[in-house]
């Protein structure tokens, strides 16, 4: 799979939560489900939020460096942000360790296969915001097939 294709696929994939979760969360918070139902609904379709927050923690950390610095000389502040910051990056590890375990596939080269994780999810955050965006305005946008490997898709554009 090549990056555009990867693009393409994550834009579907949030555009397309975003979507159900506009249509379907009001209901499902309505309705007469016990609450760790409607807790798991919005964590599901809410997951996708966390690339623009990411974008936005992004934007927000030099001015708020350059502020605590300066203005408020406050300590605290830089703690407060590290223990967010390895609180993050922690979850991220364990996910990813215990999902690689389960499936049989954790190896010595983890640590690295984590960082180019990260890496292309920082990547894909500009992407998925601007789906997610699309989808928050109600913009249908188009279908961007994904080429597959093994599918039609690619031997018809071969031949």
């Amino acid at each position: 799979m090549d990056m555009s294709s990867l693009k393409a696929q994550h834009r579907r994939w949030a555009q397309g939560s975003v979507q159900t979760a506009l249509k379907l969360l009001p209901e499902i918070l309505r309705s007469a489900q016990p609450l760790r139902v409607k807790i798991e609904a919005c964590f599901h379709f809410g997951s996708w939020l966390t690339y623009p927050l990411c974008i936005v923690a992004a934007l927000l950390i030099l001015p708020q460096l350059m502020v605590s610095r300066t203005l408020l000389d406050v300590q605290p502040l830089h703690v407060w942000g590290g223990l967010i910051s390895t609180c993050v990056v922690a979850t991220t590890v364990v996910f990813h360790a215990a999902a690689q375990r389960r499936a049989g596939t954790l190896q010595w080269r983890f640590p690295l296969d984590v960082l180019v994780l990260m890496g292309v999810s920082v990547g894909l955050a500009l992407n998925n915001s601007r789906a997610i965006w699309d989808a928050l305005r109600g913009s249908p946008g188009f279908f961007h097939r994904t080429p597959k490997c093994s599918g039609r898709y690619v031997e018809a554009r071969r031949g």
